[in-house]
């Protein structure tokens, strides 16, 4: 049962408009859970990936340490039998 109050506003009104605010605040608050659930899932997958970028870089850099190492190795068995390939 509605009446109108002395604003001349109808109480239905006052209640679905109640409603509705009701409403936008629990769907806010949802919306933010998300994102903060989101936000967690995106930090979690860079910082993986971060760390997976720095594994593959180490790697790199050690490979071609070892790379280095076996071609001077290599060119100082050369150069033991043969000194003119240096010149």
């Amino acid at each position: 049962m509605c009446m109108t109050t002395h604003f001349g506003l109808s109480t239905c009104t006052l209640a679905s408009k109640q409603a509705q605010g009701v409403l936008i605040i629990i769907l806010l608050k949802l919306y933010i859970s998300i994102n903060l659930e989101l936000i967690r899932y995106v930090n979690a997958g860079a910082a993986w990936l971060n760390g997976a970028f720095s594994k593959v870089a180490k790697a790199g850099q050690v490979a071609g340490t070892k790379t280095r190492e076996k071609w001077n190795f290599a060119l100082s068995n050369l150069t033991a039998k043969d000194p003119s390939i240096v010149a």
